[in-house]
């Protein structure tokens, strides 16, 4: 310990016995000093900051959260008991003040009344985790945040002061803080500077305390300049390191194959990606990104913010929704994809045909997007694509019906209910031993046995418990969503051969509505819990119709009145609430998501088979180009209804958009000539002319499978990669980026070496220079030498300074070892001699730069 320290703790020492307060302040202070708590505690607290400032959810006392769980840390870590009853009670502690502050969030006056309504709310969260639900209430990612907080001051602490381990605090408010703000838009980099800046300060600060603790087992004492040496020099260096990395160009260079790599590396956290957008769906990122992400779940949310940024270039004959996904499982949080399969498509492998054709007509597409990703969208059922991709199948549903118990038949289809009572009056009592050949000939042709319980291998059994049965998957599969094989890039492009509808009002109202039983599991879905009401509205605004298309142009023109308002400036539904619900009765306010939301579930409550779909609005036309230009703000969900004969129809609820026609073809847009076929500038990147596309007039010839335009295109590719990390301007950069560095470094040494030994030239400071001069020389002072005996080194291998040498380590010796302090005139006399022995050294430093005869001179 310093001599400062060890004078201040007895004083304190001698306080402690008039006062406890005094006592209880000396027993948990810091060895590491107070100042390293301040330096871990401003860490995290930047951290918590960072949080606040994102504003995902509320959370009320997050910072004194932090500050109550440092405090905790370090008194617990000065307590002698087993860890695990300190970590118990830390915990404890911690659970008590956060459940204080999420019962603020519970909305009921009461702290019982409060916690009953939270513990409720994370029941419910809980509930939907486990099923593969959706949830909209935001209480439990407060809860997690309030939580996250108090463990992270805790553990950083306790660590830090327990175990003289700073790295778990630092580690893990790095990856909160970086894990936030890579969801937050530009300009909030400065906190994670502060952050690294502080990190920083509290590793030489540690250093520093280690080093002291070195010294003192060997009762060297170290004088006030020294450490005030120690300090200025971390707060520089730290400072110039900072502005050197922050002036650094990141994107200098781009290595196309490491992009792919982290890609694919990060392919398991797109998984929990998806999952925390099922579980906290209504939190979004704060950043800016290109692109509308459809993924398994479609939740109610709140307010939303489209830009008006070029996502895709689009060209067809005929105007299109451009779909990318769809929704086939309604639940009062909103909608859920359904369980798919993958089947690979591309030029070789086509694509399953429409599951019904009647009046449709062969379209052609060509899309260009604008950033990477790895969604198709398709403008109707594709038919043909010219690339490597995924199409998204719906699996078939499977039933279990449980023989003894009828009761839990209430979640089954209908005609499943009837194979289920056929069933048990086919096994109670078992009458054969031959139970599977018997279930098979009993059941319609639609459905497969899949097993039962138990199983043929129980020779010995004597009843049936459970038959598991499985809708037979349609002839054609059902396509419900694309993406690529390969991610995309910004410019890629890709064309299409699809078929689009153009059946008439009269022949949609002439169709069947004898579905088969595959459509009526998923797109007759409805939860339990779907409020009456709703059946009721429905059934009132579709009294009188005779077909699905009546149904459907009835329920859309409600949907489409003045009844409800466009607005994409909206709460949420309230927790526990059903969202169709909601819209319908409660606000009447909303977006595309909600007016879809309710026409497809109002379809579905008078047994016409509806779904949700997502992807973007035809876009908008360009003059003097035959492409559309498909913003953000074209992100759009609308209805399908599915017609026996046509199969999946188009519908638009939202008044917001234009209703699409039917019928005739659309006339194809007319453009003026053009040199090219280049979009509008500023409209995103430029469409070049592709021969292996084959842009041709108002047609899209498609991808030609000669040998000759693979190889081209694939040299183009290859091209392209390399022209990303030729010599140019991104060398140049790199160049400047490198002399600056240097530079930097060559001011920050000297920055260093000006301020941290500027002052008055004491014995210590000089031995310090000289050992550091000394250094650049050739000649280091060795661990085993003693002051003196590196001062003889010097003046062995450089004898005009050998006495100024040994008289600034001999001074230095004497004060260190003898505590002797040096008067006025010992300092004027060390001056001097300091003089002689820096320009010596200087200049053998730099002859040391010279390559000539001069090597000979650094061997000791």
């Amino acid at each position: 310990m310093t001599e400062a320290s060890v004078l201040s703790r007895r004083d304190m020492n001698d306080t402690t016995e008039r006062s406890p307060v005094f006592r209880f302040f000396a027993r948990y202070t810091p060895s590491q000093g107070w100042d390293s708590f301040l330096l871990i505690l401003g860490a995290v607290a930047i951290t918590g900051y960072s949080v606040i400032e994102s504003e995902w959810v509320e959370t009320p006392g997050l910072m004194v959260l932090i500050l109550c769980s440092s405090f905790t840390g370090l008194i617990l870590s000065k307590i002698r008991l087993p860890a695990p009853i300190l970590h118990m009670i830390g915990l404890a502690l911690g659970f008590a003040m956060v459940l204080w502050y999420a019962t603020s969030l519970a909305g009921t006056t009461g702290f019982i009344d409060a916690a009953s309504e939270t513990w409720m709310r994370l029941n419910l969260w809980y509930v939907a985790a486990t099923s593969g639900g959706i949830s909209t209430d935001l209480l439990p990612f407060s809860i997690t945040l309030l939580s996250a907080s108090w463990l992270l001051g805790y553990v950083s602490t306790w660590f830090l002061f327990r175990s003289n381990n700073l790295w778990v605090g630092l580690v893990l408010s790095g990856v909160a803080i970086l894990t936030n703000l890579s969801f937050m838009p530009d300009g909030y980099d400065t906190r994670f500077f502060a952050f690294i800046f502080l990190a920083m300060l509290l590793v030489a600060r540690i250093t520093h305390v280690q080093r002291l603790r070195e010294w003192g087992t060997g009762k060297f004492r170290i004088t006030n300049n020294g450490r005030w040496i120690y300090v200025q020099a971390s707060v520089v260096l730290c400072l110039l390191i900072l502005l050197v990395t922050s002036l650094f160009p990141v994107n200098v260079l781009v290595w196309r194959t490491a992009v792919d790599a982290w890609n694919t590396a990060r392919s398991p956290i797109s998984n929990i990606e998806d999952e925390f957008a099922r579980l906290f769906s209504p939190i979004a990122s704060r950043k800016d990104v290109a692109g509308r992400y459809f993924g398994d779940t479609l939740p109610f949310k709140g307010t939303i913010s489209l830009g008006g940024e070029v996502v895709m270039q689009a060209r067809s004959k005929h105007p299109a929704y451009w779909l990318n996904r769809t929704y086939s499982q309604y639940t009062p949080q909103g909608w859920i994809a359904g369980d798919s399969q993958n089947l690979a498509v591309g030029i070789d492998q086509l694509p399953p045909p429409p599951q019904e054709s009647f009046r449709r007509i062969e379209d052609t597409h060509s899309i260009v997007v604008q950033f990477e990703t790895n969604n198709l969208w398709a403008g109707g059922n594709i038919e043909w694509i010219s690339r490597g991709a995924i199409a998204e199948t719906l699996k078939p549903k499977t039933f279990t019906i449980e023989i003894e118990d009828p009761f839990n038949d209430q979640g089954l289809p209908d005609d499943v209910k009837n194979v289920a009572q056929e069933l048990r009056s086919l096994l109670i009592p078992l009458k054969t031993v031959f139970v599977e050949a018997e279930i098979v000939r009993n059941l319609p042709g639609d459905l497969s046995l899949i097993s039962v319980s138990p199983g043929i291998q129980d020779t010995d059994r004597d009843r049936i418990d459970t038959v598991t049965i499985s809708r037979k998957e349609p002839t054609i599969p059902d396509v419900v969503g694309w993406r690529t094989q390969n991610r995309l890039k910004e410019g890629d492009a890709y064309a299409t051969r699809s078929y689009v509808s153009l059946a008439t009002v009269e022949e949609l109202r002439e169709s069947s509505s004898n579905y088969s039983g595959y459509l009526k599991d998923h797109y007759l879905q409805l939860p339990a819990e779907l409020p009456q009401r709703v059946r009721d509205l429905a059934k009132r605004a579709t009294e009188g119709t005779t077909n699905p298309m009546d149904k459907a142009l009835v329920i859309q023109d409600f949907l489409r009145s003045d009844v409800f308002e466009y607005s994409q400036d909206i709460d949420g539904p309230p927790p526990n609430s059903d969202g169709v619900d909601h819209f319908l009765f409660a606000s009447r306010t909303g977006y595309s998501d909600y007016y879809a939301s309710a026409m497809a579930v109002m379809m579905r409550t008078v047994g016409v088979p509806a779904r949700l779909a997502g992807g973007y609005a035809p876009g908008e036309k360009q003059e003097h180009s035959e492409f559309r230009a498909v913003r953000d703000s074209d992100s759009h969900v609308w209805v399908q209804v599915y017609f026996p004969g046509h199969g999946w129809i188009d519908f638009e609820p939202t008044p917001a958009w234009p209703l699409q026609p039917r019928g005739e073809p659309l006339v194809p847009e007319v453009v003026e000539p053009s040199t090219s076929e280049q979009p509008d500038e500023g409209a995103g990147n430029p469409v070049e002319e592709d021969p292996c596309l084959g842009i041709v007039g108002e047609d899209v010839a498609f991808m030609q499978q000669d040998e000759d335009c693979i190889d081209d295109r694939d040299r183009d590719n290859r091209q392209n990669e390399l022209s990303a990390t030729a010599p140019g301007i991104e060398i140049t950069w790199l160049l400047m980026a490198i002399i600056g560095i240097v530079a930097m470094m060559v001011f920050s040494i000297w920055a260093t070496w000006v301020y941290a030994f500027s002052g008055s030239p004491s014995p210590e400071i000089l031995y310090v220079k000289m050992c550091r001069l000394g250094t650049l020389t050739g000649l280091p002072m060795r661990s085993f030498q003693t002051p003196i005996e590196y001062g003889k080194i010097i003046g062995r291998y450089m004898p005009g300074i050998a006495s100024s040498a040994l008289a600034v380590a001999t001074a230095f010796a004497a004060g260190r070892y003898g505590n002797r302090q040096p008067d006025a005139e010992l300092v004027e006399e060390l001056s001097q001699e300091w003089k002689t022995v820096r320009v010596a050294l200087v200049g053998r430093a730099l002859r040391r730069l010279i390559p000539v005869g001069v090597a000979g001179q650094a061997k000791m």
